[in-house]
């Protein structure tokens, strides 16, 4: 399954620390995406591709700068997607943690005549 990980390039740890993780299982082709880092970005270039009115009316806040990156980072993995038409995906940030528990899916295929998303 394509798996695209969000990672800030300097983060050479987290990257470490997620590829350990996940080479246990060679279902996942994992790709590396670099993230888009909110808090080194120009204001107005995040402005550019970010709507902080329609973030507003939906959080009552707005959006931190490390916010609008990380939203930016998965829109770039959502544009690749389409672009490349991949019909599924697993999008995941370089911190994550299995638990124990948790939900195991076979068959992203079956799973999504259910649903056109799973959040995890």
């Amino acid at each position: 399954m394509e798996t695209y990980i969000i990672n800030l390039e300097k983060d050479t740890d987290r990257k470490e620390y997620i590829s350990t993780l996940l080479s246990n299982y060679p279902c996942f082709h994992l790709n590396f995406i670099n993230a888009v880092n909110g808090k080194e970005k120009p204001s107005n270039e995040l402005q550019h591709k970010f709507n902080n009115i329609k973030a507003f009316k939906r959080y009552g806040r707005e959006c931190s700068p490390a916010e609008i990156g990380c939203t930016l980072s998965h829109y770039s993995i959502y544009e690749k997607l389409i672009f490349y038409k991949i019909p599924y995906a697993l999008i995941l940030e370089d911190d994550i943690e299995f638990i124990r528990g948790g939900m195991c899916i076979h068959s992203p295929e079956l799973a999504l005549e259910y649903c056109d998303r799973i959040l995890l």
